[in-house]
């Protein structure tokens, strides 16, 4: 039998046995947090995949229809609202993202392409054009497929949303201190200084969110989150109306 602690006196022994009820009480409370947190989460994911269906189904009827400029549009608003939804996915799983890596060989030029594919429509409603440069190395990197594809897609969206008609974003295949590294530069707005420490925290969106009412800041965090998973390193640098460069770094 576990012997109770007791104290020298009994105001001693009431003191303890309050503070016994607090401490009580408190892991009381925060089970009750983690299982309603589990059950928020739980909610979210079948919402998420309730609403994507019918964005789906609308998608594929618009591209069965004659092409003009007004179907196009609504593809890519409907592209973009499926995108919001996956980062509202993708947050409410962001603590288990460890269990669901799969680290093999991934041709960047292919996983560049694949992303530009995908945004064919954005670039083409925004009259901004990719550019692909790889130096003489190979660009062949460890990581996972998945996640490098959904990192590569946030920061080409972000690039898109803040440059203007016939700019380009250059997407550079690089070594820089014996590492392969990636950088996608735009010549956009640009990032204010005092945001720069802030743009991975998440539902920061900063001076140009608040501009541009289409930020919500969860898609520079999710990067953030995932690169720091997969052991990669992530810098930014940016100027004020002369465009900003996110260069990815592989060990």
């Amino acid at each position: 039998m576990k012997k109770r602690l007791q104290g020298t006196d009994l105001f001693t022994d009431s003191f303890i046995n309050h503070e016994n009820q607090n401490y009580n009480q408190f892991l009381n409370e925060i089970e009750s947090y983690k299982i309603k947190n589990s059950e928020w989460r739980t909610y979210i994911v079948q919402w998420v995949h309730q609403m994507k269906s019918p964005i789906s189904s609308m998608s594929l009827a618009l591209q069965n229809r004659k092409y003009n400029e007004e179907n196009m549009q609504l593809l890519v608003e409907l592209d973009q609202i499926d995108k919001q939804l996956n980062n509202i996915l993708n947050l409410a799983r962001i603590e288990a993202v460890d269990r669901d890596l799969k680290i093999e060989p991934i041709n960047l030029s292919e996983s560049i392409n694949r992303i530009i594919n995908q945004n064919k429509r954005l670039f083409i409603q925004n009259k901004v054009f990719p550019k692909v440069n790889i130096e003489n190395t190979s660009s062949t990197v460890l990581s996972d497929k998945k996640w490098l594809d959904f990192i590569i897609d946030q920061l080409v969206h972000n690039a898109i949303k803040f440059s203007n008609p016939t700019n380009q974003i250059i997407f550079n295949i690089k070594q820089i201190d014996n590492k392969c590294c990636l950088e996608i530069s735009d010549t956009g707005v640009g990032i204010i200084k005092e945001d720069i420490p802030r743009i991975f925290d998440l539902y920061f969106t900063g001076k140009n969110g608040r501009t541009n009412n289409n930020s919500s800041g969860i898609g520079l965090y999710l990067v953030k989150q995932i690169l720091d998973q997969l052991g990669h390193k992530i810098k930014v640098e940016s100027e004020q109306s002369k465009g900003t460069k996110f260069t990815i770094y592989f060990d």
